[in-house]
């Protein structure tokens, strides 16, 4: 099926869906009940591999698992032979599998642990929360549920006042730049909060607050700029100089700053990792808390060096997408990493010839 009877199918259905009854409706139902089951196999394979591109691979939401497997399993139904679907629907179960596999992991190795620290105890909620998405079949998930059950209102406690004292800072904040900073840093807060917590209204209502605040910052970034261009009107005399502000005591931060780098690490996004680490490690003073950000980075290059060989792995099975999505983290941590350029721009050509692009 070529991409111009996807789209022209595609836009049918569209069509039949925004129409109740009228002369337009009568016209796509006819096309519609012409149309091979091989053709329409064809479509719901492509609208599955959309959704399989997007919201699984690119924003990781397990929870659009189901839905992408049934595109797949009708299209078979329709079409026993289509490749494309067969192929698509076992790759799916593997990334599901690994998916499972990895939060088993995470959630073992931190329930077995008699002390966590507060992020040690909000990774094992998420990869608890990760399992249930991915109805993982595990027996032990019972146990790692009750555990986690345990902790969770005190991570979401503790979280929430991390935010809270954050929006303090915000409010008190003049400085444009560092308050955009600290607003996306508290965007990503609320967010961590309500992946384990989504009817948390307080944090709800926060995160529509930072957005207004991030919108309103954005509009002025523009006229700013401008009036910075113009020519700098003359001064009668050197202003006198403002007292410095006492400086931010990152120390005081290390177990919120090690936090968010290890969710960006299980989150499988070593460029994020590694941007948060260089960002921190020039404001510790402590020793101590050095060396610990610095031991981040041999974790940050081992998950580097995993996902560079799950996409070499996936390109030789011909799996190209996840190959694609593989090399495209590797490339965004280290553009000359390895091989990983080339065989991005290999998968990608993969991918427009198997598409007829």
């Amino acid at each position: 099926m070529t991409t111009k009877k996807v789209a022209f199918f595609a836009g049918a259905i569209a069509t039949f869906l925004a129409f109740s009854s009228c002369a337009t409706m009568r016209a796509n139902m006819l096309l519609l009940s012409e149309t091979t089951p091989e053709d329409k196999a064809e479509l719901l394979f492509r609208d599955g591999l959309n959704r399989y591109q997007t919201d699984i691979l690119r924003d990781q939401d397990l929870t659009a698992i189901p839905q992408v497997r049934k595109r797949f399993q009708d299209a078979l139904k329709l079409d026993p032979n289509n490749a494309g679907a067969k192929k698509y629907l076992a790759n799916l179960e593997a990334f599901r599998t690994k998916q499972i596999d990895l939060n088993l992991a995470t959630a073992s190795s931190l329930a077995k642990k008699e002390k966590r620290s507060a992020s040690q105890d909000y990774d094992l909620v998420v990869a608890v929360k990760k399992l249930k998405q991915l109805d993982s079949p595990a027996p032990e998930l019972k146990l790692y549920e009750k555990t986690a059950s345990a902790v969770k209102p005190q991570v979401v406690k503790t979280r929430t006042d991390e935010l809270n004292a954050l929006q303090k800072q915000i409010d008190a904040e003049t400085d444009r730049a560092a308050k955009l900073k600290k607003l996306s840093n508290a965007r990503r807060m609320a967010d961590n909060i309500l992946f384990i917590d989504p009817l948390n209204p307080s944090v709800s209502l926060a995160r529509d607050g930072i957005d207004r605040k991030i919108a309103e910052l954005q509009k002025t970034a523009e006229p700013a700029a401008k009036v910075a261009a113009a020519p700098a009107a003359k001064t009668p005399a050197k202003a006198p100089a403002k007292k410095a502000a006492p400086t931010h005591d990152y120390d005081a931060d290390i177990q919120e700053i090690l936090g968010s780098v290890d969710v960006q690490i299980n989150a499988q996004k070593p460029a994020e990792a590694m941007n948060l680490i260089l960002a921190n490690q020039d404001r510790l003073k402590v020793k101590a808390n050095q060396d610990k950000l610095a031991a981040k980075k041999a974790e940050v290059q081992k998950l580097v060096a995993s996902i560079y060989q799950d996409g070499i792995d996936a390109y030789n099975g011909e799996d190209y997408e996840t190959a694609r999505a593989a090399f495209i983290k590797v490339v965004k941590y280290d553009a000359n990493y390895e091989q990983a350029q080339a065989y991005l721009d290999r998968s990608e050509t993969k991918l427009r010839a198997l598409s007829g692009r």
